[in-house]
């Protein structure tokens, strides 16, 4: 197991956190682009 920041965190949770920030803070563009590339079939 890796670990960084001064052996106080694995680079799973560095990954895990980073991931999480990104769609909290990108998550109305990935809806929006989600929904024009995928259309209803109705």
């Amino acid at each position: 197991m890796q670990i960084i920041g001064g052996d106080k965190l694995t680079i799973y949770t560095y990954l895990n956190n980073v991931l999480e920030y990104h769609f909290q803070e990108f998550a109305e563009q990935i809806t929006e682009s989600f929904h024009k590339k995928y259309k209803p079939i109705l």
